[in-house]
């Protein structure tokens, strides 16, 4: 089953919010996270939050994130990139914040081979819903006990980050 791990709160105008140093350990193989937006300050007609893997408190940003999925809105788009500084998570508009969130799979952080990350986001941009499906890797082989999401411009306030360890 899942277990509750920790429960981080975005604080007030900050443009990234880390989880908790050791979020990530030896006693779960895999991790679920949750994000819950609150609201972004910036006019911007599309921002996106990106994430960004950590090891002992230094966010991983090597030209080493790849990942492959779509994003359905009016119509069905490939994402794909590779060599990139961080993994695409959620994309978000200023004014409908509270309509966005993150479902994360973080697949086996602590071991010394590329992590994996799947990735279901969602958002509403006025009318016009994102739906992100995504599956990537960091291939480097570092362990990570952490990560932080960043938004692409602006800052981020409020909403909550839940994290789950499982099993399998």
């Amino acid at each position: 089953g899942l277990t509750l791990l920790s429960t981080t709160t975005v604080g007030s105008a900050v443009s990234s919010v880390s989880l908790p140093a050791s979020t990530f350990t030896a006693t779960h193989t895999n991790y679920k996270i949750f994000f819950n937006f609150g609201e972004t300050t910036t006019a911007s007609a599309q921002l996106t939050i990106n994430t960004r893997l950590r090891a002992a408190g230094v966010d991983d940003s090597s030209a080493a994130y790849s990942w492959n999925g779509f994003t359905s809105a009016a119509s069905l788009t490939n994402n794909q990139a590779s060599n990139q500084t961080s993994q695409l998570t959620v994309y978000v508009r200023n004014g409908f914040p509270e309509r966005s969130f993150v479902i994360m799979d973080v697949l086996s952080p602590q071991r010394t081979t590329a992590t994996s990350l799947s990735i279901n986001s969602w958002s509403d941009f006025g009318g016009t819903f994102y739906n992100l499906f995504e599956n990537g890797m960091l291939n480097t082989v570092t362990s990570y006990d952490s990560l932080t999401f960043v938004i692409s411009g602006g800052t981020m306030t409020g909403g909550k980050i839940s994290v789950y360890g499982y099993s399998i």
